[in-house]
């Protein structure tokens, strides 16, 4: 993938117009060159008093690691998760089996 396409404007977690304080709603026409990043959860500042959740604001030309693609956002909540490695697991009370009565 380019470095071109790797940008906020083209990211999954990227929200353009909405404001920093998530106590605002998101406006319904999403435009504008500024947005919020809602990759992690929020911070957390005090505001006369009262806590306030905060999403970093980002310009839609910028970029970071944790970039994922708007248009693949990754796999599906259905899948089902890969199976472990038994091999690595270790046993901590191993079974025996039982003498069968005659």
């Amino acid at each position: 993938m380019t470095g071109r396409f790797r940008l906020c404007a083209n990211c999954y977690y990227w929200q353009p117009g909405a404001p920093s304080d998530m106590r605002l709603p998101i406006p319904a026409e999403q435009t504008g060159d500024i947005g919020a990043c809602e990759i992690a959860f929020p911070t957390i500042f005090k505001v006369d008093g009262e806590p306030v959740p905060f999403q970093p604001q980002t310009h839609a030309t910028r970029s970071c690691a944790e970039f994922r693609s708007a248009f693949d956002p990754g796999p599906d909540e259905d899948d089902d998760p890969p199976d472990p490695d038994v091999g690595r697991v270790r046993t901590l009370f191993p079974i025996q089996p039982a003498p069968l009565a005659a």
